[in-house]
């Protein structure tokens, strides 16, 4: 996020350059947590649930070692890139965690994405499915400020999901189902189906296809009518087949 970077910078230039402590480090992930907590706009019940899982994800000794070990070993060009090297590794593992939930969490999580994109003006669902920050230069909000406009059971569930992936991941608890190369052929041929049908029967998407254009060149409004039809597919059938193609596009196997 953009202002998750931005604090990072600010915050990098009262720290002393080539090596960094722990507790600079630490230091830095309480002001981020704090900043998505503000920017977020969140409080009650809905910043207990976003801290609790943050505090979990970004201050545990794990974490904090893997950043120190980031910043004090590569050979960067100042300050700020150290710090978005670091904390973008930190990043890059937590997504990581996706893998051990199961393919039901998946689905949740994939039908929880959606509730959030229905939230979304248009800007901020453009923003999204063009896989960009939501509040790029100040005309969005954050995604968790966003997901906070839930009702709280929503919210806490969805953040709860985060919660378990992480927790699996760290206490190796894999509760994820495997694809057979079967399994995923068989997915993507019945992902391909559905396609063709909302190519036929969704005016828009059927002039967006035949185009030729990319999602660069047409309106926020535009993406994001057609990517809420294209997300909407990934829940769509059958349970167990949905439950599938969510593991397949949450996993960056199905896109």
């Amino acid at each position: 996020m953009k202002i998750f970077m931005f604090l990072l910078m600010t915050f990098s230039m009262s720290c002393s350059y080539a090596q960094y402590s722990e507790k600079q480090i630490r230091d830095a992930s309480r002001q981020v947590i704090d900043e998505e907590i503000k920017i977020g706009n969140l409080s009650g019940e809905y910043e207990k649930s976003l801290r609790e899982f943050l505090n979990k994800a970004m201050l545990n000794q794990k974490t904090i070692s893997n950043i120190t070990k980031v910043m004090n070993k590569g050979n960067y060009k100042n300050k700020n890139e150290a710090f978005e090297m670091g904390f973008n590794s930190a990043s890059i593992e937590r997504e990581k965690s996706m893998k051990f939930l199961s393919n039901r969490d998946l689905y949740e999580l994939m039908k929880a994405n959606i509730d959030i994109l229905n939230k979304m003006n248009d800007f901020e669902c453009s923003q999204y499915i063009k896989k960009k920050n939501t509040e790029e230069s100040g005309k969005g909000r954050s995604l968790y400020g966003i997901a906070g406009t839930l009702d709280i059971v929503k919210f806490k569930n969805y953040i709860g999901l985060y919660s378990k992936a992480y927790d699996n991941m760290t206490y190796d608890k894999n509760e994820s189902q495997t694809m057979t190369d079967a399994d995923l052929i068989k997915v993507k041929n019945e992902y391909r189906q559905l396609l063709v049908i909302l190519i036929e029967e969704n005016k828009k998407f059927n002039e967006f296809v035949k185009s030729g254009k990319s999602f660069n060149d047409i309106s926020d409004n535009e993406v994001c009518q057609i990517g809420k039809s294209l997300i909407s597919l990934i829940v769509k059938g059958e349970a167990s087949s949905a439950e599938m193609r969510s593991n397949a596009y949450l996993n960056g196997v199905l896109r």
